[in-house]
């Protein structure tokens, strides 16, 4: 008998392809009217508005399932967390119920319950409005940063420098848009970091079955505009023990039990300092990083442990290391981009997907997996990765007029 399962679609690809492709798996969508056209013609789909509307979502899916049993749900993307966790206690659906679902996607939730288990993280406050934005910076000392307390990326995340710096940013169209979000806000202490980190895995019956570190170029706020990416660090990194042991505890401090985790960290002239988890697979080329460096393809992985299966993960064991390499956007029409083909002549570049073409209307980059291209390199070694990101940096032009 096949399993039914309910996908929470949040605008990623490949999972959908995973189901509809799987013959044991009949399978039922709900999604946001913006990413229907990822669902194929042969899968049972519903529509909304916006998925993150708990009522909407529900009343649909019981329009969906038409009397029949849901067995599973599965929620690819940030967005769809809540709601997926929501479904499943709605339906008495096994899987991450809501309790955990707020832990992994509530930034305050998530900081308070690593903190109670003795975690590494940065001093924070919760604020329902930005008037409270130069109180909660006073406490807490300049700088801040302040975000959405449920988002993902660096999606409307400013640094904050002092009281003067937070009146000022008051009166700018990026506080307008902030407050605008329709979320409590969290004031943190920034972080003044050496190097900034993350470790992607995949998390089966409450254990880490899979966990691999990689290292950003430069760390990812502020940096937006420039070409930005992460490779995976070599076996003998001396961070490497210490960023797996973190990540462990962190997922036993917020209780999940199967699914992907994405964890971000920095390293600091104390020690690592923990930024934010969550219960899903990365976005931009991380998955596929991992994918080309040891064969462990997390979308699929998580699938499998989302649907009542175990992870047998077995990954290639590999000297080399793997970059992902995203290449930001820039306001305007395309008039030149450099051809996928150009930029692999240069040594190590496997792939090349150039995502701006002639034509296309492009805005400035503001969340970290908004790109104009995206790269994969292998190297035998980190000592030659300064001199590829030069290559690359030097075969790219991208040319655009105003609109």
């Amino acid at each position: 008998m096949r399993k039914r399962v309910l996908l929470v679609n949040g605008g990623k690809p490949e999972p959908i392809r995973i189901l509809e492709q799987d013959p044991e798996v009949e399978l039922l969508a709900l999604t946001d009217h913006e990413y229907r056209y990822m669902i194929g013609a042969g899968t049972e789909t519903v529509a909304i508005e916006d998925t993150r509307d708990l009522e909407a979502a529900r009343k649909a899916v019981l329009r969906l399932a038409a009397g029949r049993d849901i067995d599973y749900v599965v929620a690819p993307g940030e967005r769809g967390q809540l709601v997926a966790a929501y479904l499943r206690s709605y339906f008495g659906v096994p899987g991450t119920g809501l309790e955990v679902a707020t832990a992994f996607t509530n930034k305050d939730a998530m900081k308070k319950a690593l903190r109670a288990a003795g975690l590494p993280v940065a001093d924070s406050r919760l604020i329902t409005g930005l008037d409270r934005l130069a109180d909660a910076g006073e406490e807490i000392g300049w700088p801040v940063v302040v975000k959405p307390v449920v988002g993902s990326g660096t999606a409307l995340t400013f640094l904050i420098r002092s009281a003067a710096e937070a009146a000022g940013f008051l009166r700018t169209s990026d506080a307008a848009e902030l407050g605008a979000c329709g979320q409590a806000l969290l004031v943190e202490k920034f972080v003044r970091m050496t190097k900034e980190y993350h470790c992607d895995g995949i998390v089966s019956g409450g254990e880490v079955a899979f966990a691999l570190p990689s290292c950003y170029f430069d760390p990812l706020l502020g940096n937006l505009d420039r070409i930005s990416g992460s490779y995976t660090l070599p076996e003998d990194d001396p961070d490497q023990e210490e960023i797996l042991r973190l990540n462990a505890r962190a997922v036993r401090a917020l209780g999940l039990e199967d699914g992907a985790t994405h964890l971000e960290l920095f390293r600091t002239g104390t020690g690592f300092v923990i930024g934010e988890i969550a219960c899903r697979p990365a976005g931009g080329g991380v998955p596929e990083a991992v994918l080309r460096h040891c064969g462990v393809d997390l979308w699929a992985e998580m699938v499998r442990v989302c649907t009542g299966g175990r992870a047998d993960i077995r990954p290639l064991r590999t000297d080399k290391v793997t970059l992902n390499v995203m290449i930001p956007p820039e306001e305007g029409r395309v008039v030149e981009m450099t051809p996928a083909e150009r930029f692999l002549e240069i040594p190590g570049v496997t792939r090349a997907e150039i995502r701006a073409r002639p034509g296309d209307v492009l805005e400035s980059p503001k969340r970290s997996t908004v790109m104009a291209a995206l790269l994969f390199v292998e190297l035998p070694g980190i000592d030659v990765m300064e001199d590829r990101l030069a290559q690359i940096a030097g075969a790219h032009k991208l040319v655009t007029e105003p609109v």
